[in-house]
Order: C-alpha cells, then structure tokens, then sequence
C-alpha cells in the first residue's frame, strides 16, 4: 500500500510553499540544503517511494541528529 499526497503550487494553496520546496528538491537536489552532489530525494516516483524509520528506534534517533544539525547549520537553533 503507497499513500499519497497531493499538494498544489497555485497561488493562494496554503501549501503552496510545500508544494515548490517538494518540486524543486525532486527536479533539482543539488540545490537544497544540506548540499550533497550525491543526494537522491525519495517520494517522486513509485519504484523509489518515501520510507519512514518509525520501525527502527536508532536510526530515527540518528536520522533525526543529523536534520537538527543540517537546520541548525543553515538556519540557527531555533
């Protein structure tokens, strides 16, 4: 079973900004942050859907680190 969601870049969508980021990540990676000429974003096509790591406890604890260290590097602490 694959979810779906569906979100719209026409303006005046309160996701909209969602929309774009999602977007932009899919037809260009390279260019959102963290910066990584590797980086592959899941979740554009159904052979390479997005996963959760809700089922292993240490590598959320690890995956979830890494995000707070990425955001805060970028953006601050708060």
């Amino acid at each position: 079973m694959i979810a779906t969601l569906e979100y719209s870049s026409k303006p005046g969508a309160p996701e909209r900004a969602v929309a774009e980021h999602s977007k932009q990540a899919f037809t260009n990676p390279k260019a959102t942050k963290p910066l990584n000429a590797l980086k592959n974003v899941l979740g554009n096509t159904i052979q390479e859907p997005l996963q959760r790591l809700f089922l292993d406890e240490k590598r959320l604890d690890r995956s979830r680190a890494v995000s707070v260290r990425e955001c805060s590097r970028y953006w601050g602490l708060n």
